[in-house]
C-alpha cells in the first residue's frame, strides 16, 4: 500500500510538471527573446537620437551613448557603410530594411539585432543598429530553464516526502486493522477502536471492536453453556446408570419399571438441556420463558427425594425433605428442580453428614433451604453481597463461594453460579443464610 501511494503520487506530480513545465519553458524562451529585442530597440532609438542635425557626415563626430553590458551600436549611412560604432563593415539585412524607412529586428549571424532609421529633415540619412550576442541570450534562457527544472525537482521531492508521510499515515492504521482482525480470528477479543485520524479506518475499527464484543459475548455464552451442561448432566446420567445397573444386577427386578425410570431420566436430561439453552439465550438475565414454565413444588420435592435418596444412601448418608402442606400445592418455576439438584449435589459432594431440604412460605414467595453438616463455605474473590428476604430477619451473602477444603475442585463454584443464574432468570435469588459449620443455602423464588 505504501509503495502504491508513493508511485501514484510521483506519477501524478511528474505528469503535472511535464504538462505545465514544457510549454512554460518554450514560452520562457520567447519571452526572453522578446525582452532582448525590446531592449535593443530602445538602445537603437536612443542611439539615433544623438545623431547631429548635419547628419552622419557632418563636422561633429558621432559619439554613441553608453549602452548596457553586451549591447553594441553601429551607425550606417544611406549607402549601408559603417560610419561609427561596432558592427559589420556593410549593413546587414535588418539595417538595409531600416534604410527603406521602418524599424527592423531579427538575427544576423550570431547576433540578435534591432535597426532603426536615422531621419534628418524628414529624410532618411542612415540607420543605427543595436545588437547583442545570441549565445548570451541562449545562456540566460538556459539558466532560467534550469532554475525551473530545479524548482520542479524540488516540487517532486516535496511530493515524494508528502507521499511517504501520507502512505505511513494511511497504511499504519490499515496494518493495525489487519493485525486486529488476525488476533480476533485467533480468539483474542481485546480489539479496541483507536482513533487514527482516517475517518474510513476509524469506522472500520469501530465496527471491528463492536464485532469483537459481540463475538466475545457469544463465545462466553457457548462456554458457559458447555460448562453448565457438563455439570448438570452428570447427576441425571449418574441416576440413569444406577437405575440400569440395578435392573441388570438385581434378580427379579421389574425391568419395565426400570425402563420407565430410565425414560424419566432421559426426559430430565432433555429438560435440563432446554433450560440451559434458554438461559444461554437470555445471557443469564431474566428469561420470561423460564419464569413462565412452572411445576408443582410438591412434585419437584418428591422427585428430588426419589433421585437423591439412593445416591446419599450409597454413601451412608441420609436425605430429609420437609415442607409445609401449603407449600406442596404451590407452583414454582420449572427450573426449581435444577437449582435444588445443584444445591443437593454441592452438599453431597463437598459437605458432610445428613442433608436436609426444608421448604416454607415467605413473604412474596417460597424459600427452600438446603442444609448439611459439613465444615462450611468460604467466599470466592468474585463474591457480590446480596440481601435476604425481609421476612428472614437476617442478612446473607451471595453464594458465589465454595466449600472449605474442596481440594481445589471448582465444579461446585460453577454449579452455584449456575444456580444463581437460574434463580435470577426465574425472578428469584440465591442466598447464603449460614456459611457454617453446617452451611445453609436457600433459594427464594416468587
Amino acid at each position: 500500500m505504501r509503495r502504491r501511494i508513493l508511485v501514484a503520487t510521483l506519477l501524478i506530480t511528474t505528469a503535472t510538471l511535464l504538462v505545465f513545465g514544457i510549454p512554460l519553458a518554450w514560452a520562457l524562451g520567447r519571452v526572453y527573446r522578446s525582452h532582448e529585442l525590446s531592449r535593443l530597440q530602445q538602445a537603437a532609438i536612443l542611439a539615433a537620437a544623438v545623431v547631429p542635425a548635419e547628419g552622419l557626415h557632418g563636422s561633429d563626430p558621432i559619439e554613441p551613448p553608453a549602452m548596457a553590458a553586451g549591447v553594441h551600436v553601429a551607425y550606417y549611412d544611406d549607402r549601408g557603410v559603417l560610419v561609427a560604432g561596432a558592427g559589420p563593415a556593410s549593413a546587414d539585412a535588418q539595417a538595409r530594411s531600416a534604410l527603406r524607412g521602418g524599424p527592423a529586428q531579427g538575427t544576423s549571424g550570431s547576433r540578435l539585432v534591432s535597426a532603426h532609421p536615422i531621419t534628418v529633415n524628414e529624410a532618411t540619412v542612415g540607420t543605427v543598429e543595436a545588437s547583442s550576442s545570441l549565445a548570451a541570450l541562449a545562456w540566460r534562457t538556459l539558466r532560467a530553464r534550469l532554475e525551473m527544472l530545479a524548482l520542479g525537482l524540488s516540487a517532486l521531492g516535496a511530493a515524494a516526502g508528502f507521499a511517504l508521510w501520507q502512505a505511513r499515515r494511511l497504511a499504519q492504521p490499515v496494518d493495525d486493522l489487519i493485525a486486529a482482525a488476525g488476533r480476533l480470528g485467533d480468539g483474542d477479543f481485546t480489539v479496541s477502536a483507536r482513533p487514527s485520524g482516517v475517518a474510513e479506518v476509524d469506522r472500520a475499527e469501530a465496527v471491528l471492536a463492536s464485532t469483537s464484543c459481540r463475538l466475545q459475548a457469544l463465545v462466553a455464552q457457548e462456554r458457559a453453556f458447555t460448562a453448565h451442561a457438563s455439570h448438570q448432566l452428570r447427576t441425571p446420567l449418574t441416576a440413569l446408570r444406577l437405575s440400569l445397573d440395578n435392573a441388570l444386577m438385581t434378580p427379579g427386578v421389574d425391568v419395565e419399571q426400570a425402563l420407565r425410570d430410565a425414560v424419566t431420566e432421559v426426559d430430565r436430561v432433555q429438560d435440563t438441556l432446554d433450560q440451559l439453552f434458554l438461559l444461554a439465550r437470555s445471557g443469564g438475565t431474566s428469561a420470561p420463558e423460564l419464569a413462565g414454565r412452572t411445576a408443582a413444588v410438591g412434585d419437584v420435592l418428591d422427585d428430588l427425594q426419589r433421585r437423591w435418596h439412593p445416591i446419599l444412601a450409597e454413601r451412608g448418608r441420609r436425605l430429609d425433605v420437609r415442607h409445609q402442606g401449603s407449600v406442596a400445592v404451590r407452583r414454582g418455576p420449572a427450573t426449581l428442580g435444577q437449582i435444588l439438584d445443584i444445591l443437593v449435589d454441592n452438599a453431597t459432594t463437598h459437605g458432610g453428614g445428613s442433608v436436609e431440604v426444608a421448604a416454607s412460605i415467605v413473604s412474596g414467595g417460597i424459600s427452600i433451604g438446603v442444609h448439611d453438616e459439613g465444615d462450611g463455605m468460604i467466599q470466592l474473590p468474585t463474591l457480590v453481597p446480596a440481601e435476604v428476604s425481609a421476612t428472614s430477619g437476617s442478612s446473607a451473602e451471595s453464594t458465589e463461594g465454595g466449600r472449605a477444603g474442596a481440594n481445589g475442585d471448582g465444579s461446585h463454584g460453577l454449579g452455584l453460579r449456575l444456580a444463581q443464574s437460574l434463580a435470577e432468570a426465574a425472578g428469584g435469588r440465591l442466598v447464603l443464610k449460614s456459611s457454617g459449620p453446617g452451611p445453609l443455602v436457600a433459594v427464594i423464588l416468587p
